[in-house]
């Protein structure tokens, strides 16, 4: 699939299934979801994709202004762009970031309650099990998260799985062939986020997070936020002290992880030289490079003394070392939907997804590479 076949998809899609949207700024084209009055569209956590290679089938996460909260309170839906349709699936639910595609097949395996599925892009598909936790681990038992995000090693044995069960984090994985639970450590520390190495089936990145009491909301702080934990048992922490590190995602090549510094902008760790790169100052709250790592997207939150509140979305040229804004929304008043704009390069780097709201809304919106390097030349 090359860049101009899939960019004509989107394009010839547009008009049935997508709406323009012009940023004045910038003169940018996305397209957004169409969706009937009371219904938002969302993308999938950034961390994974929300599309095949060959952007011809699209996952999105909806809901209805009265569907509660990221935890169980939205459904699942997909998007042939070939064929022009959407479908919504009401008895598809997923848990809070735990649905993600697999991009050569436009599968998704998704998280509900203590289960795992997968099912093809098909309207009539049916859901395969793929397995689940233990019932001795959860019986009686307080589940809060099964897993942050599906993520499958680069080998396509195991699915990660990175439990919270009452006030204890439980590492392990999925065995894809017989759905068998294979338990790898167990903590009082809140790891999630994790994430197998794209090319390495045994490494795995995890992220720290602050200890809440769940009785008094206290919160206790981390004091370092990424570790990386190998099957053979090794565990420890990588990348920069203290607590300005945040929402990491893997290289596509297994050699670095980009992250953003709160207080400085978008960040590139290196595994091999450990040496922690500012690449893009000022901007970022969550961050997503493309494969070859010349180009980078960001979302960034502004306050009421820069021109907010708002949610700015820029693309990075790191040949020209020019950005662009490309997108900007107003954030939602309440987060309980977890409706940040979440960019990510998808589709082989030919598109960027992301999520922005409009007139109290989200919509799914996708953006062409090729016009924002243009932009950025």
């Amino acid at each position: 699939m090359t860049m101009v076949s899939a960019v004509d998809r989107l394009r010839a899609a547009a008009p049935g299934i997508f709406a323009r949207s012009t940023h004045p700024a910038s003169g940018i084209d996305s397209w957004l979801l169409r969706m009937p009055p009371s219904v938002s569209s969302q993308t999938l956590y950034f961390g994974k994709p929300s599309c095949d290679d060959g952007l011809r089938f699209l996952w999105f996460a909806w809901f209805t202004p009265w569907a509660g909260s990221a935890k169980a309170g939205r459904m699942l839906g997909v998007v042939d762009l070939e064929r022009g349709t959407i479908t919504r699936l009401p008895d598809h639910q997923f848990s809070d970031g735990g649905a993600a595609v697999d991009p050569a097949t436009g599968d998704l395996v998704w998280a509900n309650n203590r289960d795992l599925w997968r099912r093809g892009p098909d309207p009539e598909a049916v859901p395969r099990h793929l397995g689940c936790l233990p019932f001795e681990m959860t019986h009686r038992r307080l589940l809060q998260r099964l897993v942050t995000q599906p993520s499958i090693s680069a080998d396509g044995s195991r699915l990660l799985l990175d439990s919270r069960i009452g006030t204890r984090c439980f590492i392990g994985a999925l065995d894809l062939a017989d759905g068998g639970y294979e338990p790898w450590f167990c903590s009082p520390s809140h790891f999630n986020h994790g994430q197998f190495s794209p090319t390495d089936p045994e490494l795995v990145l995890l992220a720290r997070e602050d200890e809440v009491d769940m009785t008094s909301g206290v919160s206790e702080p981390y004091e370092h936020r990424m570790f990386f934990y190998r099957r053979s048992g090794s565990f420890g922490p990588v990348g920069p002290p203290g607590r300005k590190a945040g929402h990491e995602v893997w290289g596509a090549d297994g050699r670095s992880v980009w992250f953003v510094d709160f207080r400085q902008g978008v960040m590139r760790f290196d595994i091999a030289s450990g040496a922690a790169e500012l690449v893009w100052r000022g901007t970022g709250w969550h961050t997503h490079a493309s494969a070859c790592e010349r180009y980078v997207v960001a979302d960034h939150r502004i306050g009421e003394n820069k021109g907010g509140p708002a949610w700015l979305l820029r693309f990075l040229n790191r040949d020209t070392g020019r950005s662009i804004e490309f997108a900007r929304m107003t954030p939602p008043v309440e987060d309980e939907l977890h409706r940040h704009p979440h960019p990510r390069f998808c589709a082989r780097d030919q598109a960027v997804i992301y999520t922005t709201l409009v007139e109290g809304r989200t919509s799914v919106a996708i953006v062409p590479t090729a016009d924002l390097i243009a932009a950025t030349a």
